[in-house]
């Protein structure tokens, strides 16, 4: 799976997360008008509310997913061009400027070893 990106791969374990969320929320629909005793008209409408309900769920799971990879993307690509043109820099033989660390997550101490190795040469 190498040729796949990191946002499809992203996307794919959100959209899976999504059909199981969907499949456990029309499970216990069909449940509860079973429970409740619901028969031929009572339970096309109920069928007809449940399905209205796991559309507007389905609607909102996906904004809310693209909003999350979207974040998610634009950090690791702004911090991966910092590190990429530095370490292109560093190859060139002119790397003398100290990066700066956005973030104190992994990409902070890959920018904070990076750095030492600039300034060790």
């Amino acid at each position: 799976m190498k040729d796949i990106s990191f946002r499809k791969k992203l996307m794919a374990c959100f959209l899976a997360i999504d059909v199981a969320i969907i499949a456990m929320l029309g499970g216990a629909m069909y449940s509860i008008s079973h429970a409740a005793g619901l028969d031929g008209s009572e339970a096309v409408a109920f069928s007809k509310v449940c399905t209205g309900f796991i559309l507007f769920e389905m609607v909102l799971v996906v904004i809310f997913m693209t909003a999350i990879v979207t974040f998610v993307l634009r950090s690791v690509r702004v911090n991966l061009a910092m590190i990429a043109s530095a370490s292109k820099d560093l190859a060139n033989g002119s790397a003398t400027e100290k990066l700066d660390k956005i973030n104190n997550d992994e990409f902070g101490i890959v920018i904070d070893e990076f750095n030492r190795l600039i300034h060790n040469n």
